[in-house]
């Protein structure tokens, strides 16, 4: 199985556009047998349910994980 793996982040000042893009696209990469990892630093936890039901992966980073 082949993997991507999406840095994405959302909250209420920079908004869910691209969360939701990259979520269709994770969405088609499945069709094709491609598994999905989102790493997030920001994520509402609607999102990230949102994703878990889809059966995407979800690494949540912290603030000593990576520089902003």
């Amino acid at each position: 199985m082949q993997w991507v793996l999406i840095r994405v982040d959302a909250n209420n000042d920079i908004g869910l556009g691209h969360v939701m893009r990259c979520i269709t696209l994770a969405d088609e990469l499945a069709k094709r047998n491609i598994k999905s990892v989102f790493i997030c630093r920001h994520l509402p936890k609607f999102l990230k349910i949102k994703l878990l039901k889809k059966r995407h992966e979800v690494i949540e980073l912290t603030n000593k994980d990576a520089p902003v």
